[in-house]
């Protein structure tokens, strides 16, 4: 009897020991795929990253490691990644997409497939729609409260035309303000039909786009802007640089033949862009009212206009991460799935710097500058 008992506490002890063997290996296996994520953000990062020259992943980087093979749970290392990046403030477009984003970026790219904007080969397209970037962002979205839904139904919502919010007009004597919120995808269909009714009330010569609170989107909305109001057509051609294997494997697959040229780590490519007019309306006098929120699309649509003298920018210096036509490439980390974005390329200037900088009220200085 006395055996029996010995065999089966033996027994008993077995058990536990080899189930705290394997959690150990599992909280392991756990720190250790967080652990590998840090490190394939960090080379990717610094191997790919236009802005080299803001970054300073050096001095923190053991630091970071360490602090991923602490990590003991996949919000937690979301929340980490996020810190790391926040000091950027999206320079290049880097950031870490939470659940909300993921879910704003799987809507638009849906939205640009059915208006075969983009095919099912697209790179970003297959991240956004791999099953184990789903699962994960399904399991973020408890820290936002944000699901596939809600996402689809506010952005349906936009299409469809029951957001009216996004566009609002001003006549000042003989000069029209319009002032648009953002370029988001969802809403140029209807913010396009929207503008096109208004100006055919409209009879005189000076439109002004206020996009002060403009932090950007889509690149085709502002250029349906431009074909619309000038019977012009028009061309901008800009040299943008990047860096690194994956930035240069995804230009490739954006832009058919693209590259000047490719030196071991860097790359310059030739952005040429044509707008033709729709021949809708021509006004003479265009301006642009900036400000330091205009971001990523808005600040090409700022960049185009110097460039191809469409309209005259005032205001201040754009905050910038625009000007090469190209959405930022999106970058699945291997063992969590997590996905961050960042540009491909950069062009000279960070932002751009207006045609009259003011420092106040820029509308207001816009039309006394126009009595």
């Amino acid at each position: 009897m006395k055996i029996y008992k010995k065999k089966s506490v033996l027994a008993i002890l077995t058990i536990l020991i080899i189930l705290c063997f394997l959690l150990y290996l599992r909280i392991h296996e756990e720190n250790n795929k967080y652990l590998k994520d840090m490190k394939y953000f960090i080379n990717t990062v610094e191997e790919n990253y236009p802005y080299q020259e803001y970054l300073n992943f050096d001095e923190k980087k053991d630091f970071y490691l360490e602090a991923a093979q602490s990590c003991e749970s996949l919000e937690e290392f979301y929340k980490l990644l996020k810190s790391i990046v926040k000091p950027y403030n999206g320079l290049g477009h880097l950031f870490i997409l939470n659940a909300e984003e993921y879910y704003l970026h799987q809507v638009t790219y849906d939205m640009a497939l059915e208006d075969r904007l983009i095919s099912l080969e697209n790179d970003n397209y297959k991240i956004l729609n791999d099953n184990e970037v789903k699962a994960t962002y399904d399991q973020l979205s408890s820290l936002t409260g944000t699901t596939l839904d809600k996402v689809k139904q506010s952005m349906y919502e936009n299409q469809n035309g029951e957001n009216k919010e996004n566009v609002h007009f001003q006549k000042y004597d003989d000069v029209l303000v319009i002032k648009i919120d953002s370029f988001d995808y969802s809403l140029i269909e209807n913010d396009l039909k929207i503008i096109k009714e208004y100006l055919a009330t409209y009879d005189g010569d000076c439109i002004a786009f206020d996009i002060r609170e403009n932090s950007g989107g889509a690149d085709s909305y502002w250029i349906n802007l431009v074909a619309m109001t000038s019977d012009q057509d028009y061309e901008y051609n800009k040299k943008v640089t990047g860096r690194g294997e994956i930035s240069l494997s995804y230009v490739k697959e954006e832009i058919e033949d693209a590259i000047l040229h490719q030196s071991k780590d860097d790359f310059e490519i030739q952005v040429e862009k044509k707008i033709e007019s729709q021949n809708i309306y021509n006004f003479p006098k265009r301006y642009i009212l900036t400000s330091s929120k205009n971001f990523s699309s808005a600040d090409t649509f700022v960049k185009f206009a110097k460039e191809s003298n469409y309209a005259v920018s005032v205001g201040e210096h754009t905050k910038g991460s625009g000007g090469d036509f190209l959405n930022p490439m999106l970058i699945e980390l291997p063992n969590t799935h997590i996905v961050f974005r960042m540009d491909a390329c950069k062009s000279d200037e960070i932002g751009s710097k207006p045609d009259i900088a003011v420092t106040g009220d820029a509308l207001q200085f816009f039309l006394n500058m126009e009595k």
